[in-house]
């Protein structure tokens, strides 16, 4: 373009390329999965060879433009639409090709962009170039990656950090003195697989650990950040489980029980014998499936039929998304899922004339209960790549099924609860795109311990400002300006807002990253949807698209989204089928998506591609059926006549020696009539080779040698089957996932005409694909201080320019499943998995981390002030009472509000049927609680839900549900259902539950651990500590984040049995203990 006169360049920038920039860079055509290939073919031709067809075009483009900006004669072409879309299309081809981010010809091209982008704009001020900035800023960090990688040309630049370790610790992969670990170890997170291979599980070394101090990691600021999740991530759930497999390893030649607790490992296992793999299929949803039998657990071998069926089911034993395992003597193994039973669906017809041809889902022909010595299961596999595919036929072939099996399952364990986040991880560090890096994974600390944090960025066009209308009783508009001051008594006199929640919403549009805090009882989720709505109303002038509500259980979610909901909120959309709210069964995304007419290119689409996958599966399954029957005569006499005609024709060739034609009556036996003739023979010198046996006569071959030559026919016949085979399933998946990109296009346009979208961080995950196409800018989080940081990190989608996280960090902590890497544990505090970003955002650990400004709600609505004063005058000295609890009536029945029942009867210890550390039990506490109920109950004053019991233990939870089962109906939330199933609660005998008999005007009764009730509230709590013992242990109640919610889910009473004595050890119930004795409260 350069060689056209100047005039020329103007005329074929204006009307041919700006054009085209602006169409393969239009937000829906990038947000297009249909679209996806070709605009990426498009890229990838733009960038050229070694990208000099992109350079020579930019390098054109930049010099037109800059001459444009000196030419005062001509108007310029440096607009926003011009400089948006040449900065749009650059960034894309940087991200298409990675090659690009290590040549140099690329900066002096975005220096001359940043240059122009300084300089106001001709066509309005220099917000208005908003979006360009947004590219360029992404294009600079794709760059800057590349003048860090190890092994580039730029990585001599002596300005840029260097890599370094300071203390004695094994680095990962090759930067390890003593080599890689096995062969899933390496210094990038992108080369592990999720799951451990084989190597992995029989390594002796100890994995590589990044700690929490980012001076010690081997990968400098965002990089060091997301490697270190990863890998923090992934040791706490799959490393538990490696240990666990280890050990079955280790164990696969003994005979064992069907139930192994392996408690120097902390994972439960179940492990079955017996293993074999009966049957293939193919699965529009979960690919390739497979049926696996095993012998039945010797516990329900001689029951009947129906009563195997309701053992499987109230065990909750192999359930839809169990994680298992299949291993073998041979060290191999494979990681699955059980499928989740599905209704068949009915096959797609091709041609009318023809009928319909369809197979039954394997879990319609296999099942747990059917056979009394045989159960079977239907898994698909983790990670369908060609060696696990290969693994799975060679135990399903006859005559291949060599060496021991056995299944291992991990009950409780959830594929979908972990492998979406760690996916999404490795895909972030490639991408490198996480909104404000800067703040979350500083490459150095601040000079103030303080930092001013910066506006939302779409706030930064003209004249924008939000209308809080919506907060205001009159409804009469109140408009705010991020960058100017603002009368914050007018917002709290006009509105129902208190002081605080007035600042903190505020405070809260004001910032790009708002970090709330909200105590027991403050109105976070009243705060949160005040928020939502100012947002919502905003919604359109800033363009901000649907406001995506992120929580971490789908309890929070739901709560969050019918509040949304009773304020008039419309156009909510649910992703995740776990939702248990009758409200919003409507507005889930698979019942909104039907309403939803595909366009006829989509209707043409899918039928062509229904039609590909009807053909693949008719290929795959003749495969099978073939590779079945690889070892008989017909498919190796099919295998000689194509590969070995020579040996064909001596075998079934039509005449003999003297010409005259061989009639075979019986060609099924020549083969083994063939190997019969030959055990005659023998050879004086020694089997000869097979590289000689393929080119040697058949009938002077010995024993050893037939078989020989035989068995390799079969495996010929078995690995090119194989090898057709995993091509047509590889055709398959490629094809299913066209068919998925499809359906998720509908998807997408449900969702881009939503406000509110709500879903869990692991459903986010899980759809982080999809949800990036959406190019939302304003995420809202609650209970952020209860989720993993890794979580946060994945749900902070590229186009995010608000983020707003309301938790409280002196409440729970993110749950994970290894003490040994939380910060209660000695061993585990140099790593503080369990540290949320919430928190280390707003109370950092480390000197060298910066300290974010972040609001607090100080007045709460809940706890009568008696109540209240046991976590005020502990952790929140600031937090004051609403007056509206002053006047809580008193509890009727009782003489006193509040008390605790001290006690000295000492805990029962471990519970020997379930054998884990999570089940100390208190019997006097079960009697004096099941006492102390039913007498409130029988005042007559209180309703369903209004008491609840609360423990910290598994096995108190039992006991209570045991003993109070007969008086009233006992509610369990979903947690702690799940968790009593990771307990192993089972079913062993015949027996029906006992028909409940209500005789108190109560109808529920609500009994639940600590974990789960934070964000609940009850009218009447009894605690019951649970813990007596001479040696002050207090076990989970040592915390003052559990301390914090348990004494405060309670609004007009509450009653703590316990030992003071054993609890006063605890510095945080030592002073609770003091505030209730100097009450009188003891």
């Amino acid at each position: 373009m350069k060689s056209l006169p100047e005039l020329r360049q103007r005329e074929v920038f204006s009307t041919q390329i700006l054009p085209f920039f602006c169409s393969i860079s239009h937000p829906s055509v990038l947000a297009s999965a249909v679209l996806e290939q070709s605009v990426g073919t498009i890229f990838n031709f733009l960038f050229g060879v070694h990208g000099q067809r992109a350079i020579k075009l930019f390098d054109a483009i930049v010099n037109l433009l800059s001459s444009s900006m000196l030419d005062h004669g001509s108007p310029s072409l440096v607009g926003e639409r011009q400089m948006t879309a040449v900065t749009a299309v650059l960034s894309k081809i940087i991200d298409v090709n990675g090659t690009a981010q290590v040549i140099e010809r690329f900066h002096p091209i975005v220096e001359a962009l940043s240059h122009m982008l300084e300089k106001p704009s001709a066509s309005g001020p220099d917000m208005s170039m908003y979006q360009a900035k947004k590219h360029l800023r992404r294009i600079q960090l794709r760059l800057s990656i590349g003048r860090t990688m190890p092994h580039s040309q730029l990585a001599t630049n002596a300005d840029l950090f260097q890599p370094t370790f300071t203390v004695d610790r094994d680095p990962p992969g090759t930067l390890s003195i003593q080599g890689r670990r096995h062969d899933n170890d390496s210094q990038e997170i992108c080369e592990i697989r999720i799951m451990p291979t084989s190597q992995e599980l029989q390594s002796s070394r100890m994995e590589y650990l990044p700690p929490n101090d980012p001076g010690q990691l081997h990968l400098p600021g965002l990089h060091g950040l997301l490697d270190r999740k990863f890998r923090l991530v992934r040791e706490d759930t799959v490393g538990l489980l490696r240990d666990a497999v280890r050990h079955e390893f280790e164990q696969l030649h003994a005979e064992g029980p069907v139930t192994q607790l392996l408690k120097q490992h902390r994972a439960r296992v179940y492990t079955y014998y017996g293993v074999a793999v009966t049957d293939f299929a193919v699965d529009r949803w979960k690919g390739l499936e497979f049926a696996v039998g095993f012998e039945q657990p010797a516990i329900v071998r001689n029951l009947s039929a129906k009563e195997r069926r309701e053992w499987w089911e109230v065990s909750r034993r192999l359930e839809g998304d169990s994680l298992v395992c299949l291993l073998d003597s041979e060290s191999s193994v494979v990681f699955c899922s059980v499928s989740q039973q599905r209704e068949s669906r009915a096959p797609v017809r091709k041609d009318k004339d023809k009928p319909l041809q369809s197979k039954l889902p394997l879990s319609e022909s296999w099942n747990l209960y059917e056979n009394s010595a045989r159960a079977h299961v239907v898994l698909h596999l983790v990670r369908p790549d060609p060696s696990n595919v290969s693994q799975l036929f060679d135990w399903y072939l006859p005559g291949f099924r060599t060496g021991k099996k056995v299944l291992v399952e991990f009950p409780g364990v959830l594929l979908p609860s972990f492998q979406p986040t760690l996916l999404a991880l490795q895909e972030m560090i490639k991408a490198a795109d996480l909104p404000f890096a800067e703040l979350i994974a500083p490459t150095m600390a601040s000079s103030s311990n303080l930092i001013e944090l910066p506006a939302p960025a779409y706030t930064a066009k003209a004249g924008f400002r939000f209308d809080l209308r919506s907060a205001m009783r009159s409804g009469e508009s109140l408009y705010m300006s991020p960058r100017e001051p603002f009368d914050k008594l007018a917002l709290q006199q006009g509105s129902s807002l208190d002081e605080s929640q007035a600042g903190a919403l505020v405070d809260a549009l004001s910032r790009g990253l708002a970090l709330i805090q909200g105590p027991p009882g403050t109105g976070k989720s009243y705060t949160g949807v005040a928020l939502i709505k100012v947002l919502l109303d905003s919604a359109a002038e800033a363009d901000l698209g649907p406001i995506v509500c992120v929580c971490y259980t789908n309890h929070a979610l739901d709560q969050l989204l019918e509040h949304l909901v009773d304020h008039q909120i419309t156009k909510i959309v649910r992703i995740g089928s776990q939702s248990k709210s009758e409200k919003l069964q409507s507005l889930n995304l698979r019942v909104v998506v039907q309403q939803m007419e595909p366009t006829k290119m989509e209707k043409r689409r899918r039928w062509e591609l229904n039609n590909s996958l009807n053909d693949e599966e008719e290929e795959i399954g003749g495969l099978v059926a073939r590779l079945t029957d690889a070892a008989s005569w017909t498919t190796i006499k099919e295998h000689l006549r194509v590969r070995w005609p020579q040996h064909h024709n001596q075998l079934f060739g039509g005449e003999d020696e003297d010409g005259f034609e061989i009639v075979h009556h019986h060609p099924e036996r020549i083969i083994a009539d063939w190997l019969r003739r030959c055990s005659k023979h023998s050879t004086l010198q020694g089997p000869r080779p097979l590289s000689q046996l393929r080119y040697s006569r058949l009938k002077y071959m010995s024993a050893s040698e037939s078989r020989t030559l035989h068995q390799s026919w079969i495996s010929e016949v078995k690995n090119g089957l194989q090898r057709n085979l995993l091509i047509a399933y590889s055709s398959y998946e490629i094809t299913k996932k066209s068919l998925n990109q499809l359906r998720n296009e509908l998807s997408l346009r449900c969702l881009q005409q939503a406000n509110v979208i709500g879903v869990t961080t692991t459903g986010l995950a899980k759809n982080i694909d999809l949800l990036r196409r959406l190019q939302a800018k304003v995420l809202v989080c609650e209970e952020a201080g209860e989720v993993l940081e890794a979580h946060i990190l994945t749900a902070l989608l590229p186009s995010i320019e608000h983020a707003i996280l309301i938790g409280d960090h002196l409440q729970l902590r993110p749950k994970i499943q290894n003490y040994d890497l939380s910060q209660e544990s000695l061993r585990g505090a140099k790593y503080s998995l369990d540290t949320s970003l919430f928190e280390r955002l707003v109370e950092p650990k480390l000197t060298n981390v910066n300290r974010l400004p972040f609001s607090t709600l100080s007045v709460q609505r809940r706890m009568h002030p008696s109540i209240a004063a046991l976590v005020k005058d502990t952790l929140y000295p600031k937090l004051t009472d609403h007056p509206s609890v002053q006047t809580y009536p008193v509890v009727p029945g009782v003489s006193k509000r509040l008390f605790w029942l001290d006690h000295s009867e000492p805990e029962t210890g471990l519970d020997p049927q379930q054998m884990t550390a999570t089940s100390y039990t208190n019997d006097f506490e079960v009697e004096m609680t099941a006492a102390l109920v039913s007498h409130l109950v029988r005042q007559g004053v209180y309703k369903v839900n209004d008491i609840a019991v609360l423990t910290p233990y598994l096995g108190q939870l039992r006991k209570f549900k045991k003993r109070l089962a007969d008086s009233f109906e006992i509610v369990i939330n979903d947690l702690d259902l799940e968790e009593l199933g990771k307990e192993g609660e089972e079913f062993h005998g015949k027996s029906s539950p006992t028909p409940v008999s209500k005789t108190t005007l109560i109808q529920t009764l609500k009994v639940a651990t600590v974990d789960n009730f934070q964000g609940n509230e009850a009218a009447v709590v009894v605690i019951s500590l649970v813990r007596s013992n001479d040696q002050n242990r207090t076990g989970f109640l040592k915390t003052s984040n559990r301390i914090n919610v348990l004494l405060s889910r309670a609004k007009h009473g509450m009653y703590i049995l316990g030992n003071t004595r054993t609890y006063s050890a605890v510095p945080m119930w030592a002073k609770v203990i003091s505030i209730l004795e100097q009450g009188g409260h003891v």
